[in-house]
């Protein structure tokens, strides 16, 4: 690999930077300077946290809050269950954090992400409950 070439981490791509002539449009960089307070707030966070558990339930409200999503969850892989327990979340109804388990096949999200590597967003209405998952 030469020295002057970088790959970037698998299935992220990195956005082609903005001619210098062209204005970024104002709501865009509204959004993305929030991002930036956001991820500069949990840095801090994370620094002056011992815990890991809090750490980790910030992350998932940072992330949803950055996001504008409704949820985000943070699930560790237990090969006794083969699947994932939820230890972090938010939006989730009370009482599913630390308790629930989803399965580690390549049917749930978090299984096909897990054995794949391949980024995937799943979409929930109210009315039909999960519509899918979209693969990134």
């Amino acid at each position: 690999m030469r020295a002057d070439k970088v790959s970037e981490p698998h299935g992220i791509q990195e956005e082609p930077p903005v001619p210098a002539n062209e204005e970024i449009p104002s709501e865009e960089l509204a959004y993305r300077l929030r991002q930036q307070r956001l991820a500069a707030d949990f840095g801090y966070y994370a620094l002056k946290s011992v815990n890991l558990r809090e750490l980790l339930q910030e992350a998932t409200r940072a992330t949803a809050d950055g996001l504008n999503v409704k949820f985000a969850e943070v699930l560790e892989h237990r090969v006794d269950t083969k699947g994932f327990l939820a230890v972090a979340g938010v939006g989730w109804r009370e009482g599913l954090i630390g308790v629930a388990i989803v399965g580690d096949d390549l049917e749930s999200p978090a299984g096909y992400a897990y054995h794949t590597g391949q980024s995937v967003f799943q979409t929930i209405s109210k009315t039909n409950g999960v519509s899918g998952r979209l693969k990134c």
